[in-house]
């Protein structure tokens, strides 16, 4: 150690540097000594928790302990999300109008579990638990009920299923899940939470014979045989299902539940200067006469039997510097075994128009219009043309969204059932809602 080093170490100037050396050495010696001595000291009440200098720690691990979400391992990485989604209704079908508060079934809220674990490079593997929550659910209330208490089925597994992955050959996924057509029918660019199909918020609401008097037939009811949904649109089921890599932007799917139902779709998204697109195509048949999904069971000819068969598709185009889109939809849903009776085919179709632009420091907003028609004669004769406005506000700082939207349904059908069966009813309903919903 040079002079200066020993000067600095020890205190000492330059006139009273210590030059005998046993002495140095000593009070080296000294010196390191008293160091380890101070470290191992330290050392010692650091590990001791239950020294008094270490209680607050202690406590305040403890109250971690017993508030953070633990994983069951350290393989499988753990994602708790979802929303809540609540809004206020508004009614009025030229004889009764009322405010309801309650559950929009569209985007209702949920929350979910997913987990991922990567097995190699190539090869990952993981599940999805989600499950929907409502309360007053707004697409079952009518004139004579406007609270549709759900009880037991307060929550609904949406998904309960598993997959492997492979960036090389694709995915498959095995369970309660989406089959391939699901959201076929609701591709759009500057989406929203309200679309006229499904009608959702308000769809039970009850049609009126001519004399003014309540018939049994609802809004979904004279939708068709596909009711909440838009006819070509898929669902959840018991499915395995494969979706390919992503090649070129295109994206292939298939899936099959059991012996009597598959699917098939094909979707693409891509951009083109200022310009991104998205679209999608999907078919989907049954002849299983207890299909899981409504809207085949209901798609059963006068002897019950079902061979049905269901096309959707949907895209939009939008501008990106400016915001501008345009998006539509259409689907059918067709008895293979139509004797006749009635017809052989629901469809629709849907043209959605907006603009989504940053105007306030809060988030995006987005303006948006539509029109659609829906035509149905498997069940009942009936059709629905709907127009729709709304807004929707985005507070990013709250992961949050503020939606008004305005709708008004022109519907006839015919009474199914009763002493009236067969008889013609119709509506004219203006429907309007305020809510909001908060993601976590």
């Amino acid at each position: 150690m040079n002079g200066e080093i020993n000067n600095n170490v020890f205190g000492i100037s330059g006139g009273s540097m210590i030059r005998n050396s046993k002495l140095r050495n000593t009070l080296y010696g000294l010196t390191a000594g008293s160091f380890a001595a101070m470290m191992m000291t330290a050392s010692v009440q650091a590990a001791d928790l239950g020294g008094n200098c270490c209680a607050d720690l202690e406590e305040r691990v403890a109250e971690l302990e017993a508030t953070t979400a633990r994983k069951g391992n350290r393989v499988v990485s753990l994602e708790v999300s979802g929303h809540v989604n609540e809004a206020i209704l508004f009614y009025d079908d030229d004889f009764e109008e009322n405010v309801v508060i309650g559950s929009p079934v569209n985007s209702r809220s949920r929350f979910r579990f997913k987990g991922s674990a990567n097995i190699n490079a190539d090869w990952s593997a993981g599940f999805l638990m989600e499950f929907g929550v409502r309360s007053n659910s707004l697409s079952g209330i009518d004139q004579d009920n406007p609270f549709q208490r759900q009880g037991e089925s307060a929550i609904d597994t949406r998904h309960e299923a598993l997959y492997v992955k492979s960036k090389t050959y694709g995915t498959v996924w095995l369970g309660h899940t989406g089959s391939a057509t699901e959201g076929i029918t609701e591709i759009f660019l500057g989406g929203n939470l309200e679309t006229p199909f499904p009608l959702l918020s308000g769809g039970g609401l009850k049609l009126r014979f001519n004399d003014g008097t309540l018939s049994g037939t609802s809004l979904i009811n004279a939708a068709g045989v596909q009711g909440e949904f838009k006819q070509g649109e898929g669902n959840r089921r018991e499915i395995i299902r494969y979706i390919s890599p992503t090649l070129a932007g295109f994206v292939v799917s298939a899936a099959a539940g059991g012996d009597d139902f598959y699917d098939v779709a094909l979707r693409y998204a891509g951009e083109f200067g200022d310009f991104r697109v998205a679209a999608g195509v999907g078919y989907q048949h049954s002849t299983d006469e207890d299909d899981e999904a409504a809207m085949f069971r209901n798609c059963a000819n006068q002897f019950g039997e079902v061979d049905c068969g269901a096309l959707g598709a949907s895209g939009g185009i939008m501008h990106v510097p400016t915001g501008l889109y345009v998006n539509a939809s259409y689907g059918y849903i067709e008895q293979d075994n139509d004797t006749g009776v009635l017809g052989d085919r629901d469809e629709h179709w849907a043209i959605y128009v907006g603009i989504e632009r940053k105007w306030s420091p809060l988030g995006k907003t987005n303006i948006w219009g539509s029109y659609g028609e829906s035509d149905s004669e498997i069940r009942s004769q009936g059709d629905l043309d709907v127009f729709s406005i709304g807004v929707v506000q985005n507070i990013d700082a709250a992961a949050m969204e503020l939606y008004i939207t305005y709708r008004n349904i022109d519907a006839t059908g015919t009474q199914i059932g009763g002493a009236r069966d067969g008889e013609f009813v119709s509506g004219d309903v203006d429907l309007l809602q305020l809510g909001a919903r908060i993601r976590f």
